[in-house]
């Protein structure tokens, strides 16, 4: 722990430093407010001890603490007081002063301030730790939400049909003591490029978070790029899909890949032609006997998009 100290007496000093210098730490002693901020500004430090009065009243302390807080930014900054000299804690505290310790005249607080500043140094990287999971867990959020909004909303399907969907998350963890629900890359499109082909589309990119979600998404835009004719070729759709997809730095970076079912149903003549990229083949359920058939053969699956 490298520690940054001022004082106000320097018999008081030279003492003060034998116990901060103790173990593996590194202290220095300043008596100056200008040596002090000429310290701070090379930085480096874990923690600042300073008298609550320094170098000569509280008013002179308190310029010194936020000045101290513009120089060292996150650093913990531990105030030692004296007894008549707490009245002007709550002018330090509202300012954001977290740690101070009572300096008693026999100088018994030079056994707890070594003590005092560990904690405070903790407590700091507590925080810290605290803050970055906040931010990390915001972003997760923003990645699933932006993975949810591509998501079809109020499926309408054509004449003589029904359509159920459902999307669960992927993963859900506890980061810092809070849940977190994990983009997954689980994707399903369902639209009519034309007034008689329903398209029905099942992905699922390789692993989670903002990869997987970018990788969704590349796809997606590609796929609503085309129109027409080109939707009711299943074979060769997913292989133009999956040319482009190969020539995607988002997919390609990390030798992430994507399985695809992607089936055309001709409304008209209710048949329906599919290819699959990998993905789970489908199964047929007779309504009147409840039995349930695979429809194709594991072989027909084929490789997985973007390899």
């Amino acid at each position: 722990m490298r520690i940054l100290a001022a004082w106000d007496d320097a018999v008081e000093a030279e003492l003060l430093k034998l116990f901060l210098a103790a173990g593996d730490n590194e202290a220095e002693m300043t008596l100056s407010p200008e040596s002090l901020a000429a310290s701070a500004r090379a930085g480096g430090w874990d923690v600042v001890l300073a008298p609550i009065a320094f170098p000569h009243s509280i008013e002179e302390g308190f310029a010194q603490f936020t000045r101290l807080q513009e120089l060292l930014p996150g650093i913990p900054i531990v105030l030692a007081c004296r007894q008549q000299e707490m009245i002007g804690l709550p002018r330090f505290l509202t300012r954001g002063l977290r740690h101070y310790l009572v300096r008693d005249e026999q100088g018994d607080f030079r056994f707890l301030v070594l003590s005092s500043l560990e904690s405070a140094v903790a407590a700091a990287r507590a925080e810290e730790i605290r803050q970055l999971a906040d931010k990390l867990r915001e972003e997760m959020e923003g990645v699933r939400r932006l993975q949810e909004s591509i998501i079809p909303k109020g499926l309408k399907p054509p004449a003589g049909y029904e359509i159920a969907a459902r999307y669960e998350p992927a993963q859900v963890q506890v980061l810092h003591g809070q849940p977190v629900v994990m983009a997954g890359g689980d994707y399903y499109d369902l639209f009519s490029p034309d007034d008689h082909t329903l398209i029905v589309i099942i992905g699922d990119a390789s692993g989670h978070g903002l990869k997987a979600c970018m990788s969704i998404m590349a796809m997606h835009t590609l796929i609503r790029m085309f129109s027409g004719s080109k939707f009711r070729d299943t074979g060769a759709f997913v292989a133009e899909i999956n040319e482009r997809l190969c020539e995607n730095s988002i997919v390609q970076s990390g030798g992430g890949f994507i399985t695809l079912f992607y089936a055309a149903l001709d409304t008209r003549t209710h048949t329906m032609s599919w290819s699959s990229a990998g993905h789970q083949l489908p199964l047929l359920q007779c309504l009147r006997s409840g039995d349930i058939t695979q429809i194709g053969r594991d072989e027909d699956g084929g490789l997985p998009l973007g390899i």
